[in-house]
């Protein structure tokens, strides 16, 4: 069997069974630290507005979405925006679950022996761990880092060249020091 984005997406949502998966950013975070930490590599991603960012996992989610194998919840919030934050803007939140038939492909996937895949699982597992306590933004930041480190793989950067490598990327970073923790618990990053 061979692995494709929309079971990547199934292997992630069900990682989140009891609460389901916060969102389309931490989907994309989780998966490329995943891939990271396991060094299997089921889709690509690139530089985007919030960190990496991977096209066939959207077209995966597309799909789960299209084949009734997962649900998605959406949320509208309004938020204050604008120059004096006084316009009142949506915001849309979404939490996707697996649905009857998504458990069942999600079962017969954590059954399968296929390549690459019962590493990923267990490398997911521990990204979910490690990761649950932290916002979304605080996991986007996170992935910008690894991101930016694994660019520039071979070299020592510091922090202020981290967060110029962010900038030019239109990335802000609010606070290296704290954004590196899971990265170093993780086993993606050493601190001397």
């Amino acid at each position: 069997m061979k692995i494709r984005p929309h079971h990547v997406v199934l292997m992630t949502v069900g990682a989140h069974a009891v609460s389901g998966l916060e969102g389309r950013t931490r989907l994309h975070k989780e998966v490329y630290l995943t891939q990271a930490l396991t060094q299997i590599r089921f889709v690509a991603f690139r530089a985007y507005l919030y960190g990496p960012y991977s096209d066939e996992l959207t077209d995966g989610l597309r799909t789960c979405l299209a084949l009734d194998l997962t649900e998605e919840d959406r949320t509208t919030l309004r938020v204050l925006r604008g120059e004096n934050q006084s316009e009142l803007l949506p915001r849309f939140e979404y939490r996707y679950r697996l649905t009857g038939r998504g458990s069942e492909l999600h079962e017969s996937l954590g059954n399968s022996d296929a390549e690459g895949l019962p590493g990923f699982a267990k490398g997911l597992s521990s990204v979910v761990d490690r990761t649950e306590n932290l916002t979304v933004s605080e996991l986007a930041e996170a992935a910008k880092i690894h991101f930016i480190i694994e660019e520039k793989a071979g070299e020592v950067l510091t922090v202020g060249e981290v967060v110029q490598r962010a900038k030019q990327k239109g990335w802000v970073l609010s606070d290296v020091d704290s954004r590196v923790q899971p990265l170093v618990q993780l086993g993606l990053l050493r601190v001397d």
